[in-house]
C-alpha cells in the first residue's frame, strides 16, 4: 500500500531534509519513501495545517508503572524504591504485567511516542517476558525490551532468539556498578556483546565505572548518570557512550539535575524519557517541557537572545533512537527509515503567519492532546485524535489491578 500524507508542515529533524511547509511523506511498505513536494498517488491523507515529526522515541521507562501513576508524587528516591521496585513489582504475576504493560504502551502512543525503552522489572521469569513482549506487540509501538533479570540467561537467549521482529528487539538491562556488584555488570556487558544487543544501566556519580570501563561503548546505554564528574563524563563520551536523560522524574525525586546540556558540551549523544509516571506525566511534550526551562534557567536574562526551543526535538527523537542503536531506523522522516510519524495539530495559524517559530512553538506549547495521527511502521495507531486501543478499558483493567497489588495496613 501507498500512503501519502498530504501538505503537512513537515519538521524532519534531519539536516539534509529540514523544515519543508506543505509537504508529502509517502509510506510504502512501512519505509518513508519520499520526503517534499507533489508526492503522487496512493491513500492521501490530509493534513495541511498540522506539523509532522518524528515520532518520539522513549529511552528510558519503565512501561510496567502504569496503573500506578502519581503514586510517588511526594517521594524521593529513597522512599520510590522499597515501594515500588521493593514491594509492588514483585507482586505482578505475568497476566498483571501485561496488563499493565498494555496501559503503559497505550499511553505513550496517545502521547505521540512511537519507541520506547521498556525496563520490565517484575518480568522476571520466562512467563512475565512472554507477557511483556505480548502486551507490546499487541499495542503496535516499537520497543527494545529490557527483561528484568539480567542473571537469567537462559531467559535471555531465548528472548533473543524469539523476538526479532520488525517492532520488537531486546537489550540487557543491568543495575550498574553504582547500584551493584561490579562483577555482575562486567558479566551482563559480555552477555550483551555475545548476543550482539545494546546494554542499558543506571548510573549516578559512575565511582564504580572504572574496572569495566574499556567494556563500555556506543551500545552502552547510561541511564541518568546526574552526578558524573566532567572528566570521566569526557571520557565516556570520547568512547561513544550514549545517555538516556528523564528531567521531570530527574528534577523531582532527587536525582540532581539532569546532564542534558552538560552531556552535550562534551560531545555524547543524549536523549530523553519519561521514566515514571508515578512521579512523572507520560508524555514526551513535558519532558522537552521540563528541558527546555532548566536551559533557560542557566541564562536567566530578560534580554538575552535564547537558543531555539526547536534545538531540543532532536533529544526526543534521534538522538534518543541513537542511545538504543535504532538511530539508522527511525527518530528522523528520513527516506529509507521505518514510517514512524506524528502529526500535532493547533498551528495552523502560525504555520501561516510565523512559519519559522513553529518547530519551537511545539516544543514550548504543545500537549499530547494535540497528537492527532501515530504511525508506526507505517501502520496507525492513532488516527484523526482516536487511538487504536480503548484506553478506558485499559485504565479499569488496571485500577483492578492496582487494588490487589497495593499493600493494606
Amino acid at each position: 500500500m501507498r500512503l501519502v500524507l498530504r501538505g503537512g508542515f513537515v519538521v524532519a529533524v534531519d539536516p539534509d531534509i529540514g523544515v519543508l511547509p506543505g509537504a508529502d511523506v509517502v509510506v510504502e511498505h512501512g519505509l518513508i519513501t519520499y520526503v517534499g513536494p507533489d508526492g503522487g498517488d496512493g491513500e492521501v491523507v490530509d493534513v495541511s495545517g498540522q506539523v509532522v515529526l518524528p515520532g518520539f522515541v522513549d529511552s528510558h521507562r519503565h512501561v510496567w508503572q502504569a496503573p500506578l501513576r502519581g503514586l510517588t508524587a511526594d517521594l524521593t528516591l529513597a522512599g520510590y524504591l522499597p515501594l515500588v521496585l521493593g514491594t509492588l513489582a514483585g507482586r505482578h504475576s505475568p497476566d498483571d504485567l501485561r496488563t499493565a504493560t498494555l496501559l503503559g504502551a497505550a499511553e505513550a502512543l496517545d502521547a505521540g511516542i512511537t519507541t520506547v525503552v521498556d525496563w520490565s522489572n517484575p518480568a522476571t521469569t520466562a512467563d512475565h517476558a512472554a507477557a511483556a513482549v505480548d502486551a507490546l506487540r499487541t499495542t503496535g509501538i516499537r520497543a527494545v525490551y529490557a527483561y528484568g533479570d539480567a542473571d537469567d540467561e537462559a531467559t535471555i537467549r531465548a528472548l533473543h532468539r524469539d523476538l526479532p521482529a520488525s517492532t520488537t528487539s531486546l537489550a540487557i538491562a543491568t543495575l550498574g556498578p553504582d547500584f551493584g556488584p561490579v562483577e555482575d555488570t562486567a558479566r551482563h556487558l559480555a552477555l550483551a556483546r555475545d548476543l550482539g544487543v545494546p546494554t542499558t544501566m543506571h548510573l549516578h556519580d559512575g565511582r564504580g565505572l572504572e574496572p569495566v570501563l574499556d567494556a563500555l561503548g556506543p551500545d552502552t546505554q547510561l541511564v541518568h548518570a546526574n552526578a558524573l564528574p566532567d572528566a570521566l563524563l569526557a571520557r565516556l563520551a570520547a568512547r561513544g557512550c550514549p545517555i538516556s536523560v528523564t528531567p521531570c522524574v530527574e528534577s523531582t525525586m532527587g536525582h540532581g539535575r539532569p546532564i542534558l546540556d552538560r552531556a552535550q558540551a562534551h560531545g555524547a549523544r543524549a536523549g530523553l524519557g519519561v521514566d515514571v509516571v508515578t512521579t512523572s506525566p507520560a508524555g514526551m511534550f513535558d519532558q522537552l517541557r521540563s528541558a527546555l526551562a532548566q536551559r533557560r534557567l542557566t541564562t536567566p536574562s530578560a534580554t538575552e537572545t535564547h537558543p531555539p526551543a526547536a534545538d531540543l526535538l532532536r533529544s526526543a527523537t534521534l538522538d534518543s533512537a541513537a542511545t538504543i542503536g535504532l538511530a539508522n531506523r527511525t527518530g528522523s522522516i528520513t527516506p529509507g527509515k521505518r514510517a514512524d510519524l506524528i502529526t500535532v495539530t493547533g498551528y495552523a495559524g502560525l504555520i501561516n503567519v510565523a512559519p519559522d517559530v513553529v518547530p519551537s512553538a511545539v516544543v514550548a506549547t504543545a500537549t499530547a492532546a494535540d497528537v492527532a495521527n501515530v504511525l508506526v511502521d507505517g501502520h496507525f495507531r492513532k488516527r484523526d485524535g482516536k487511538l487504536a486501543h480503548d484506553l478506558h478499558h485499559f485504565r479499569t483493567a488496571a485500577d483492578d489491578l492496582l487494588r490487589r497489588i497495593f499493600p493494606t495496613a
